[in-house]
């Protein structure tokens, strides 16, 4: 768990945000960037790096509230995902917002 204290306190501080005023924010950025005097031709064409900051845009709320929840030991269940070596498969729920796939073989930590 070498990396789970510096995580952590990151999670800390981005989950203690005013949660509707930043959803606001990433909503309005979400629009702005598929507008023509913005990127939206880019977007129209399947630039990935448009697709995928949009993507992040729409998804934030899930990803935020996904990031925050804790588990019953008060740690927070992302950090924990991410710090499992023995599982690794256990991050990539958190991508799915995102629009990824869970990779093909994965096995999440107590899902027979």
């Amino acid at each position: 768990m070498d990396g789970a204290f510096p995580t952590t306190q990151i999670i800390d501080k981005t989950c203690n945000v005013d949660i509707d005023k930043c959803q606001g924010i990433m909503d309005k950025l979400g629009r702005q960037i598929t507008s023509e005097e913005n990127c939206g031709l880019d977007f129209r064409l399947g630039n990935p790096i448009v697709n995928q900051a949009y993507a992040a845009f729409i998804a934030y709320k899930p990803i935020y509230t996904a990031s925050c929840l804790k588990s019953d030991s008060g740690s927070y269940c992302y950090v924990d995902a991410m710090t499992n070596t023995s599982s690794p498969s256990d991050s990539y729920p958190y991508y799915i917002p995102l629009g990824r796939n869970l990779p093909g073989g994965s096995r999440l930590t107590g899902i027979d």
